[in-house]
């Protein structure tokens, strides 16, 4: 439980007692074997940054931890917009969904994987009317001394009023997602200025979504052959996407490795859609292709002294160099770009 007294706060500021008197988190998490073997149940119940969240999550998994099935209860109710880092969300509306996640693990020769299928869908209470089919596949093989990880995503989503905060996101994730992080949940370490949509692109990458991290904060517009914009596709409800990573950071100089730094070519592609799909209209739903490209480093800071629990911090730095539908502001396709994010992109 956190109390804000909003002692030592500038007087000239707008609003100076406008702010939440307390915050609080609640995490519950034992086991059912006594009912079934491999069995959990989680709480989560929390009021951070003007939004209640509350959880109730059923975990089911196979003897040796490779096949997992998870539902989750999940509540949403926002109250404020303050500080947030992008404030499209709806105040005082139920966002209640149930969301069921299969998840299978696998080892082959050169490599592992993790395959997950998830369902969510609005529930009793809700005042939203959507649901997302979901198909995530992750991979990590390795060539010699080169590390190789590849990213396939693909949402189908349905419903007719959705919840802006849980659409699917073209450059990374959506403002669900963002709350989930303390980097990203309010403003703060990350300055709003930095993530704005514009018609052009931003400076931050928040991992999530589609993941072309080349287009953090562009608008993505769509045109219509007399010039007129026919729609903005930074966001949407159903897409598919790729994206891969090769780590050479072994090529590297030893004295460049052991400061903790890495370094990776990443390529992204993806389309994203804002109609209700159809067998009529699948084919012309969807954006054009968009793609980016280039290379990016790592920093990895492990050593927070008796704060044995703390995960490690990885900053982030990109330069997407190549863009294949680059915004109008930029001079070309290919030209210096860059971004930063927290943690690596997937």
């Amino acid at each position: 439980v956190w109390f804000n007294t909003g002692a030592l706060q500038k007087d000239s500021i707008a609003n100076p007692n406008d702010y939440d008197y307390y915050s609080y988190r609640l995490n519950y998490n034992t086991n059912l074997d006594k009912v079934s073997l491999n069995t959990r149940v989680k709480l989560n119940t929390q009021f951070l940054a003007g939004l209640y969240t509350n959880k109730l999550s059923l975990v089911k998994s196979d003897s040796k931890g490779d096949n997992k099935l998870t539902v989750d209860f999940l509540s949403l109710y926002r109250v404020n917009h303050n500080y947030l880092i992008n404030s499209a969300w709806d105040l005082r509306k139920m966002n209640n969904r149930i969301d069921v996640d299969l998840e299978r693990k696998y080892d082959y020769s050169y490599g592992k994987g993790t395959l997950n299928l998830k369902l969510q869908t609005s529930a009793l209470g809700s005042a939203y009317d959507y649901n997302k089919l979901i198909l995530t596949a992750n991979n990590n093989n390795k060539v010699e001394k080169l590390k190789i990880k590849t990213r396939a995503y693909f949402q189908l989503g349905t419903g007719n009023n959705w919840a802006e905060e849980s659409k699917l996101v073209l450059a990374g994730a959506n403002n669900e997602e963002m709350m989930n992080s303390k980097f990203t949940r309010a403003e703060g370490i990350v300055s709003a200025d930095l993530m704005d949509y514009d018609y052009t692109t931003n400076y931050f990458h928040s991992a999530g979504g589609l993941n072309l991290r080349g287009y953090s904060g562009y608008l993505a517009p769509e045109f219509n052959e007399d010039g007129t914009i026919a729609s903005f596709n930074y966001n949407g409800t159903s897409g598919a996407a790729f994206n891969t990573e090769i780590d050479f950071t072994a090529y590297l100089p030893y004295s460049i490795r052991k400061n903790n730094i890495a370094s990776y070519l990443f390529a992204d592609a993806g389309i994203i859609s804002n109609e209700v799909l159809t067998k009529e209209n699948y084919k012309t739903s969807f954006s054009d292709l968009r793609a980016d490209a280039g290379i990016g480093f790592t920093y990895t800071f492990r050593n927070f002294g008796p704060l044995e629990t703390v995960r490690p911090l990885v900053i982030r730095f990109d330069m997407p160099f190549f863009l294949n539908r680059a915004p109008a502001s930029d001079e070309d396709f290919v030209q210096m770009r860059w971004l930063i994010g927290i943690n690596r992109a997937f």
